[in-house]
């Protein structure tokens, strides 16, 4: 039977600094744009002595501010809700959404592959003996669907990588971000996972565990 190199809980950890910052933003998004529309475009009282001018503009920032960061709160506490769901069906292999694993896997990691360093594939990384395999679960993208396999040779290595963030990602989380990468077959693939340090060290340990593995992981 395939094991969970992670338990539910690290990926059900709420990170409030991150989720405040995303509510800011989302507020910036939404509230701008709705406030400068009620300034310019949606008034009828551009045309008012200045004392009901001043007071108009000052009200109509007020509630732009406060509609925009309500906006922002719901919009990050429902986002979270949804995505905690999804990630609770992924990690528990719900099959609506996880292929069939390969045969003979000894664990599985619920993760992200990343194709570039601002885009990722959700799936699962199976660890068997022979390689590393991740499979995508069903709602990537039909093109970005392919398992992609890493052979367990005398050349694998399990490492972790500091990450630096750029651009929207800088806004949303305090960088950089820990990140586990595995070099097999003269290439390399980064993956995105809760406590990357221990699943470095117990995919280390399980490699090592292995009787017809010539030589531990470096890395």
């Amino acid at each position: 039977m395939t094991k969970d190199l992670l338990p539910l809980e690290p990926y059900e950890r709420t990170d409030r600094a991150a989720l405040w910052r995303s509510a800011r933003v989302m507020a910036v998004l939404w509230g701008v744009p709705m406030t400068a529309y009620q300034l310019f475009v949606s008034n009828e009282w551009w045309d008012e002595p200045w004392p009901l001018l001043v007071f108009g503009i000052s009200m109509t920032l007020v509630v732009g501010a406060a509609s925009g960061l309500l906006f922002g709160m719901l919009w990050t506490w429902m986002f979270q809700g949804a995505m905690e769901k999804l990630t609770r069906r992924i990690h528990d292999g719900d099959p609506a959404i996880v292929p069939a694993p390969p045969e003979g896997q000894d664990f599985r990691l619920a993760c992200s592959y990343l194709l570039t360093p601002t885009m990722a594939v959700g799936g699962h990384l199976y660890a068997a003996p022979d390689a590393l395999t991740f499979v995508p679960h069903n709602r990537n993208l039909p093109r970005h669907r392919s398992p992609l396999a890493l052979p367990a040779g005398p050349g694998l290595g399990l490492e972790l990588v500091d990450v630096p963030l750029k651009g929207l990602a800088r806004l949303l989380a305090d960088g950089p971000v820990r990140r586990l990468r595995i070099h097999a077959g003269g290439a390399s693939a980064d993956f995105v996972t809760p406590d990357p340090d221990v699943v470095v060290d117990h995919l280390r340990r399980y490699y090592q565990s292995l009787p017809a593995s010539p030589s531990p992981p470096n890395g």
